[in-house]
């Protein structure tokens, strides 16, 4: 297996390239935005598919057969020659047989090169950090922080391709991680209104998911937004009814007699379980 690039993450402010790809997909050189009808074309995809990749060196073959499958393209050439548009539109000014520092290449496989910043690389980073550290305010702010980069499902833009949907599950995976966290430190402070806060985020992240539903409306009675909490199970019941045909797990008085079903972790360390 080729290795991968450096596990360093590129800061925001060192990179020529910025790509936001928690979302729809957004790419930004020194030069300006790269507009979205490129970023459609197949060099374009090329660039979603290598950030997918998490630095690995994909050969060219791998790459045509992810997007472009039974595809009878030469890949090395075609690959090559894509790899060629896409380092043109990043890099410009770059001389035609200088280094790239946005696409490297390695015995004919590429990768993203040192000078491109990715959000989720600094999402993924500030995530794991808040969930292996101890201090619950130092958390609280990278979580707070890794959040505000989510700005929806990881390259939305691609929503049915397979090599997208991995990567874009387990991104999401870490946000609700991220949130599970926030809900129980500030549930260890008895500050339920803070807690509610990211629990209404959880549900939007897990519509159907029996626990953070009845997480959100227990800590919505707690805080005495019982009406919020009667509309909320509502809606909950509703869209299991229409979509699973099944009833929630929990009713409305179950929620209220119990005290919270998200516990407090039994030590200052908060990492979830997965």
């Amino acid at each position: 297996m080729l290795r991968r690039t450096s596990g360093r993450v590129v800061r925001e402010a060192d990179a020529l390239v910025r790509v936001r790809v928690l979302g729809e997909t957004l790419v930004e050189t020194v030069h300006g935005a790269v507009d979205r009808a490129w970023l459609s074309q197949r060099p374009g995809k090329l660039l979603r598919y290598l950030v997918s990749q998490h630095g690995r060196f994909v050969p060219a073959d791998e790459i045509i057969e992810a997007l472009w499958p039974g595809s009878s393209f030469d890949s090395e050439n075609n690959v090559r020659y894509l790899v060629h548009l896409l380092r043109k539109r990043l890099e410009p000014t770059r001389p035609a047989r200088g280094r790239s520092f946005t696409i490297e290449c390695l015995a004919g496989a590429y990768a993203l090169g040192p000078a491109v910043w990715v959000d989720v690389g600094t999402f993924e980073q500030l995530v794991d950090d808040a969930l292996s550290g101890t201090e619950h305010e130092i958390a609280l702010a990278q979580i707070d922080q890794a959040l505000e980069l989510y700005g929806g499902d990881f390259l939305s833009d691609e929503p049915y391709a397979d090599w997208a949907l991995i990567e874009r599950e387990r991104i999401r995976g870490l946000a609700e991680d991220a949130l599970r966290a926030a809900i129980r430190i500030y549930e260890e402070r008895h500050d339920f209104g803070g807690a509610l806060q990211y629990a209404r985020w959880l549900t939007e992240l897990e519509p159907y998911d029996s626990d953070a539903q009845f997480g959100v409306i227990s800590l919505c009675l707690r805080c005495g937004r019982r009406s919020e909490a009667a509309r909320r199970y509502g809606a909950f019941r509703s869209r299991l009814t229409r979509d699973f045909n099944e009833e929630p797990e929990f009713t409305l008085s179950t929620a209220a007699a119990s005290t919270s079903r998200f516990v407090p972790a039994s030590s200052s360390r908060f990492a979830p379980a997965r």
